[in-house]
C-alpha cells in the first residue's frame, strides 16, 4: 500500500479546511483535474484530495511508476503537437454501433464449437501511435511492457477530464476553466479510429461480435480477419472460445454470457 502524501486529507476535512480560508478572507485558489482537488496559497500547495474514494487500479505499478509515466506520456504528446502542427486539426469521425452482436451467427454455432475472439494488444497505445501522437521511442519503450497495460490505457482516459481553478478572495470566488478542447479530441480520435476499424473489419468477415477493440469469429473466418489487421499493422492476440450453451461460452477459462 502506497504511504499517503502528508498534504493529503479526507474530503470532509478538505471541505472543512477550505472554508476556514475562504472565511478568514485568506488568498487561495484550487485545481480540480478529473476527481483530484488541491488547494494552494499562492504556488504552494496546502492540502489535497480525491473526491472519489474509490482506488484507481494501476495494475502491478508503484504510483512513482504511474505518475513518472503519466509526466512522460504528457510531455512526449505536448512535443509531438508542437512539431507537427497538422495534428491540431485531426479530426476522426464515426457514425455508426460501438459494439453489435450477430445473434443468428452464434446460434448457428453448436454446442461446443469453438470460436476465437480477436483483440487488439494494447489498443489505445497502439493508435496513439499510428495517429502519431506519440513517438516510435515512446511506443517502443512500453508496448511489450505488461505491467503498464493498464495505465497505457488510463492515460488516454484521462484526456478526457476537465481542468478548473477556482480562485478564493475576500469570501468571493473567481473560475478559470482550462481549455482541454484538443486533449479530449486526442481521446474522441482514437476511439473513433477503433469503432471505425472493427467496424471495417466487421463488413469483411461472418462475425459472432464486435466491440471497440476486438471481434468474434469462427475458424472459417479467422484467416481473413487476421490478414485485416495484418495489413492496418495492428498487433493482435487471439483468445480460444467455446459455446457452451444457447446464452453461455467460455472465453480463455472464464464463462460469460454472450
Amino acid at each position: 500500500m502506497p504511504k499517503k502524501k502528508s498534504f493529503e486529507v479526507s474530503i470532509n476535512d478538505y471541505n472543512l479546511i477550505k472554508q476556514n480560508y475562504i472565511v478568514s478572507g485568506k488568498k487561495i485558489n484550487e485545481q480540480i483535474i478529473g476527481s483530484r482537488k488541491k488547494l494552494y496559497n499562492n504556488k504552494n500547495i496546502l492540502i489535497a484530495t480525491v473526491v472519489k474514494q474509490n482506488i484507481l487500479n494501476i495494475g502491478n505499478i508503484s504510483q512513482p511508476q504511474f505518475f513518472s509515466f503519466l509526466g512522460v506520456f504528457n510531455k512526449n504528446l505536448y512535443k509531438n503537437f508542437y512539431d507537427n502542427q497538422e495534428l491540431f486539426d485531426l479530426d476522426i469521425d464515426f457514425i455508426g454501433t460501438s459494439r453489435k452482436k450477430n445473434i443468428n451467427k452464434f446460434d448457428s454455432l453448436k454446442t461446443g464449437d469453438f470460436f476465437y475472439n480477436l483483440d487488439l494488444n494494447s489498443a489505445y497505445w497502439q493508435i496513439l501511435y499510428k495517429l502519431n501522437y506519440i513517438s516510435l521511442d515512446l511506443f517502443e519503450k512500453y508496448k511489450n511492457q505488461d505491467d503498464f497495460k493498464i495505465v497505457k490505457r488510463l492515460c488516454v482516459s484521462f484526456l478526457s477530464r476537465k481542468n478548473q481553478k477556482h480562485y478564493y478572495f475576500n469570501e468571493k470566488e473567481f473560475t478559470i476553466s482550462c481549455d482541454t478542447s484538443i486533449l479530449k479530441k486526442v481521446y474522441i480520435n482514437i476511439r473513433n479510429f477503433l469503432y471505425k476499424i472493427f467496424n471495417e473489419c466487421a463488413k469483411t468477415v461472418d462475425y459472432i461480435a464486435f466491440n471497440i477493440d476486438s471481434i468474434y469469429i469462427d475458424q472459417k473466418n479467422l484467416k481473413e480477419a487476421k490478414n485485416f489487421f495484418k495489413l492496418h499493422n495492428l498487433d493482435f492476440k487471439l483468445v480460444l472460445c467455446q459455446k457452451i450453451s444457447s446464452l453461455d461460452y467460455t472465453f480463455g477459462k472464464e464463462k460469460r454470457k454472450f
